[in-house]
């Protein structure tokens, strides 16, 4: 059985392909009503962020964490968050170059920011280089990303125009 949080960030996503997210903030005020040992702030923060389409409460959130945080575990789950979804506001390469993972951070995570290269070069309409990252996306990852990844990463509209490629790609 998934972990609430997994289970939430899926509802989240497909709350936000149906594009009404009054289900999954019904659900969450329910389940933080009847669940008293979760932190349910940061969900609801989140939720507010996509509802508004402002990620800087999100952005403030993870950067506060980000300077009080142990220096001895990995962070890097948490620093790909922080740059996608400022990426989102001003689509900036930098802003994803300057990620760095550590070897133990998930390996996928690299693939994350792959996506998010190649939305932004979507955005400034470099075709080419765009085709040129997914091809290296689709050589890297089996699938697309999971709906909880797309949601919690801030790329769940543009995974959606990845489907017809990757569809594609089984094909052949």
């Amino acid at each position: 059985m998934p972990f609430f949080g997994e289970t939430w960030s899926y509802y989240l996503c497909y709350s936000i392909l149906s594009g009404d997210l009054h289900e999954i903030e019904d659900f969450t005020r329910r389940a933080k009503a009847k669940l008293s040992d979760y932190d349910f702030d940061r969900l609801l923060l989140y939720l507010d962020c996509w509802k508004t389409q402002d990620f800087s409460p999100k952005i403030r959130e993870l950067q506060t964490s980000l300077t009080t945080a142990d220096p001895r575990f990995p962070h890097g789950y948490q620093q790909v968050q922080l740059a996608s979804l400022k990426s989102l506001a001003e689509p900036d390469r930098s802003l994803l170059a300057g990620v760095s993972l550590g070897p133990k951070d998930f390996p996928w995570l690299a693939d994350v920011l792959l996506v998010h290269h190649a939305r932004i070069a979507n955005i400034v309409r470099d075709d080419s280089e765009e085709r040129r990252l997914i091809n290296s996306f689709f050589q890297k990852q089996p699938m697309l990303f999971e709906p909880d990844h797309a949601a919690n990463f801030g790329f769940v509209a543009y995974q959606e125009t990845l489907k017809p490629r990757y569809q594609q790609t089984k094909e052949t």
